[in-house]
């Protein structure tokens, strides 16, 4: 992967996806779940489930549910 095509990664997995739900505390049976795993999945699919693109976005979406699950233990 060149350098242009990982600040693209970037910019779309952090940027755009990260950005947009890093705030948001999501039960586990809430349906925005279903949106944020498609969003990811789109962007998968752009870099061909590259393993740089599927550790970093894996990697965030484990933040999200563990934010998630510490909320609902409170």
């Amino acid at each position: 992967m060149d350098n242009e095509t990982i600040a693209a990664v970037l910019r779309d997995v952090y940027n755009g996806w990260w950005l947009r739900w890093r705030r948001r505390v999501i039960g586990r049976h809430d349906p925005v779940w279903e949106v944020i795993v498609q969003e990811a999945g789109e962007i998968l699919d752009k870099y061909d489930h590259d393993p740089f693109v599927v550790h970093l976005i894996g990697d965030l979406m484990d933040e999200l549910k563990e934010r998630s699950r510490r909320e609902e233990i409170k």
